[in-house]
């Protein structure tokens, strides 16, 4: 979120003085970063491939503020020995939320006339946590991946950033009036220098610590991004000194610190790892353009046109209403082109420039207001009321339309949790060991194993009833993103590699050794292979896989690997409830075959699996996709519970399938020679049906 400004605009300041130097001066180069953050955060927003690393211009902001805030809170207990806490929040409240609040709402609003009312149920939550100032939590709790693919659901995403700034706004001012601070002495600095680098170390530390195991919370926790605002607290110590640095080493400081700024932004791209260690190069570059700037440079008499002057005056609101015009009509059309780009960025530069005109600034230097700070913080407490107010008006109307017949369908098939899941059989990103997890006949000696990723784990349902029927122990053996290849995967929460996978898939492997099953089932997502750096190559892919393949057939068992099933460009429910809502037609939601199946991970598998005895494979392609279209209905019902995981009916539909096909792989005879390659393959294109 931008960083809020002193008590008058920049623009009206002299410029900075190169003697003379004085803590309340305004700062003409503070004015061009903002103006360069928020153009690199609307460009990257925006889609434009050559900013591809925009999105550190937040980072820039909460070094700036860093900066601000300890100067204004450390300039006034110098001068009065205290810190007026209701003045400074009732400060922060007029400058930041009434204009929020306006964005905030227009917003709600848009999505409750745009958007289905499953959507309208689920960004309710993300509206709440915005208005209470906690959006960063709601976001980390999601484990929401913010440079993902398909964060332009949520328009409110952006928010996350202002959470940040105001819960550090909350405990900053606390810091510093501990501190032993007065009458300008010569020895305040030392305490504060003493505060600002514990910060940074522990938060820092910190941060790339909790990277390793949650990328969300490393990226939208307060505590884990401190450090930032800490460094631009380390800015002000340097500047505080009043050290005369020379016009030469003042260019050198800000030429070096801009080229690390617009480095990070032209060459780090969605696959870097961040914040880690790759937040220190724009950090620290806005650290050295705030310390050369203590001298006439080139860069504050560019921060002086009128124009760069503007856009860092009208940053805080750009940054409001920049999100949601490109977020809605991304979501609704699809894709934008980059016409249609432009247009959302103009339109954000209008209401931008109109909200800081009529609403931020307005408020902001309100006489009444300003003379009166518990004024102010009533100001606070009713926006935020009136904000929580709205969320229950219009989660309530959500809710009735959601009790609806076609509505209810929808919201039952994306609420629908396997067992798998409930008992906690299905481990999640960080666990390696797993309980019994058997289902079916428990006491059964005739024993299948499911084993694999999240798309093995949506046929716990069919297997769970074949298993009750003809008496079979079932034992589901599943992790997110863990495929049962044996290859260590990229994991992008982790910002790592998926260590624990490979952990968890060796102790798998002991597990089948051990219960020497009648049958393994395999199933995994086709996302797992490709040429992105955070996918598996084709290579690691048959390697692993034949090492997985030489393990089954060591234990004595037989192996069925079910062919993946397809993957949607939109959220089907989602898409669904959008198309009842307006009247449109379901179609629009399917997807072509070419797009929606990989045919990858399947060939590598297939290929892999010719040295290997009883292994065949199961392919429903020709069940769930058509001649040329893959639908997102099947036989009348809702086929899919997300954009890639099959919908409980869907599983209960092909389990009749599925059943005749387990049947007759545990009741034939192993085979005589691997030479032969795999005993069965039924793919869509011989269109195979069972006997």
């Amino acid at each position: 979120m931008p960083p809020v400004s002193l008590s008058r605009p920049d623009h009206i300041a002299t410029s900075l003085p190169q003697s003379g130097y004085s803590p309340h001066a305004i700062r003409h180069d503070i004015q061009g970063l903002r103006a360069l953050a928020i153009s690199m955060v609307l460009l990257f927003h925006a889609g434009f491939p050559f900013m591809t690393g925009g999105y550190i211009g937040v980072d820039v902001f909460f070094v700036i503020s860093g900066f601000l805030i300890t100067r204004m809170l450390v300039v006034e207990k110098e001068k009065t020995g205290c810190i007026n806490l209701s003045a400074f929040y009732a400060r922060r409240i007029r400058r930041l939320l009434p204009a929020a609040s306006v964005a905030l709402v227009v917003t709600a609003l848009l999505i409750f006339a745009l958007y289905s009312p499953l959507e309208q149920s689920q960004l309710i939550r993300s509206f709440f946590a915005s208005v209470v100032y906690l959006s960063n939590v709601w976001f980390a709790y999601q484990s929401t991946d913010y440079l993902g693919d398909n964060v332009e659901i949520d328009p409110f995403l952006h928010t996350w950033s202002l959470s940040v700034e105001e819960q550090f706004y909350l405990f900053w001012p606390l810091l510093i009036l501990l501190l032993p601070i007065n009458n300008r002495k010569a020895t305040n600095i030392h305490p504060l220098i003493i505060l600002v680098g514990s910060v940074f170390l522990i938060s820092a530390i910190s941060s790339l610590f909790i990277g390793s195991i949650s990328r969300p919370w490393a990226f939208f926790a307060s505590p884990f991004r401190a450090w930032e605002f800490a460094m631009g607290g380390l800015a002000f110590c340097i500047d505080h000194r009043k050290t005369v640095i020379s016009a030469l080493l003042s260019k050198a400081l800000v030429s070096s610190g801009l080229s690390g700024i617009l480095l990070a932004a032209f060459f780090y791209d969605k696959s870097t790892p961040f914040p880690d260690f790759y937040a220190f190069l724009p950090t620290l570059g806005t650290l050295l353009v705030l310390i050369g700037g203590r001298q006439s440079n080139w860069f504050i008499n560019l921060s002086k046109l009128p124009w760069i002057r503007g856009l860092g005056d009208i940053s805080y609101s750009l940054y409001l209403w920049h999100w949601p015009l490109i977020a809605i009509p991304l979501s609704i059309m699809g894709e934008l082109s980059a016409y249609e780009r432009l247009g959302c960025v103009c339109l954000s530069l209008i209401l931008g420039t109109l909200s800081f005109r009529y609403i931020e600034n307005p408020i902001r230097f309100n006489r009444p207001l300003s003379l009166s700070p518990m004024r102010g913080l009533a100001l606070g407490i009713a926006l935020t009321l009136f904000g929580v107010s709205l969320t229950y008006t219009l989660k309530s109307v959500a809710e009735a339309e959601l009790q609806t017949i076609e509505q209810f369908e929808v919201l039952s098939v994306r609420s629908f949790l396997s067992k798998v899941y409930l008992d906690g059989c299905h481990l999640g990103f960080t666990d390696v060991s797993f309980s019994d997890c058997s289902y079916g006949i428990p006491a059964s000696p005739n024993t299948l194993v499911l084993f694999g990723d999240s798309h093995a784990a949506q046929w716990f349902p069919a297997l769970e009833k074949f298993s009750e029927l003809y008496g079979y122990r079932l034992i589901s053996l599943t992790k997110s993103a863990c495929p049962s290849a044996h290859a260590t995967p990229y994991n992008k929460a982790f910002g790592r590699p998926y260590t624990e996978c490979g952990a968890w898939q060796n102790r798998v492997f002991e597990r089948i050794l051990q219960e020497r099953p009648l049958l393994v089932i395999l199933s995994n997502s086709s996302a797992h292979v490709g040429t992105r750096d955070n996918q598996i190559s084709s290579s690691d892919w048959r390697k692993g896989m034949q090492e997985t393949l030489s393990v089954i057939q060591e234990s004595g068992s037989k192996t069925l690997i079910i062919r993946d099933t397809p993957r949607f460009p939109k959220d089907i429910p989602i898409c669904l409830s959008r198309a009842i809502w307006t009247h449109t037609a379901t179609s629009q939601c399917g997807a072509p075959i070419s797009h929606a199946l990989n045919t990858t991970l399947f060939t590598l598998d297939q290929a892999t699996a010719e040295g290997f005895t009883n292994v065949r494979f199961l392919d429903f392609s020709d069940v769930l996709c058509e001649k040329d279209q893959c639908p997102p209905m099947i036989n009348g019902h809702i086929g899919y519970k997300d954009t890639h995981h099959l919908a409980l009916p869907t599983v209960q539909e092909l389990g009749t399938r599925l059943d005749k096909e387990l049947t007759q792989i545990l009741t034939s005879p192993p085979s005589a020679s691997s030479s032969n390659g795999p005993s069965m393959v039924l793919s869509q294109t011989e269109h195979s049906s069972y006997p």
